[in-house]
């Protein structure tokens, strides 16, 4: 039996963009998507597997890639792909060389800390994590992010109860004295 499927149409991308190293997911939202091992994504002209969630999504990994915006399309018999030419940005991978200020307020949030490096792009999308809390990023330069500091809780540290497993530093924040803090880089 040989079923006939509608080509499906691609609606938006999370993220669209992401850094030339590849190796992170790409949802793909749209349709239909049949369930099928022969889904795949094409960046550009390399072509990933792809995993069918359900009839309006699917992830592929994003491959190792050249910088600039390619066309990603992808298909669900490994043979008819979309023609939308969905543009999909690959950017240099980021560099931090140091931030500044090295310490704030810990109950007190907004601490503005300006991280320097370079290949920084500028996006609606540019966050910050400390420790497991993510903020929003304001995009200065390709060479200067700035970073406002979160609340760290009464407690001290961030979560405030360790994850069963966790031995309390997997990305917890915690205050420390002003004497304790170093630069592991001093330029």
């Amino acid at each position: 039996a040989y079923r006939y499927e509608p080509l499906p149409v691609l609606t938006k991308l999370r993220p669209p963009l992401g850094p030339t190293s590849g190796n992170f997911s790409v949802s793909v939202f749209g349709g239909p998507f049949v369930h099928t091992d022969e889904a795949r994504c094409k960046f550009g002209a390399v072509t990933v597997k792809a995993v069918v969630v359900d009839v309006g999504e699917l992830h592929c990994v994003a491959p190792p890639h050249g910088p600039g915006h390619v066309a990603l399309e992808v298909t669900v018999n490994d043979q008819d792909y979309t023609d939308q030419r969905v543009p999909y940005l690959f950017y240099r991978d980021p560099h931090l060389s140091r931030l500044m200020p090295v310490s704030g307020p810990a109950e007190a949030a907004g601490t503005e800390v300006t991280v320097y490096g370079d290949g920084f792009v500028n996006t609606s999308l540019l966050t910050c994590r400390y420790g497991r809390t993510e903020v929003p990023g304001v995009y200065k330069s390709d060479r200067e992010v700035v970073c406002p500091t979160p609340p760290l809780p009464a407690g001290g540290f961030y979560p405030p109860v360790p994850e069963v497993g966790d031995d309390g530093g997997g990305g917890a924040l915690s205050w420390t004295a002003l004497p304790e803090q170093y630069n592991e880089h001093p330029d």
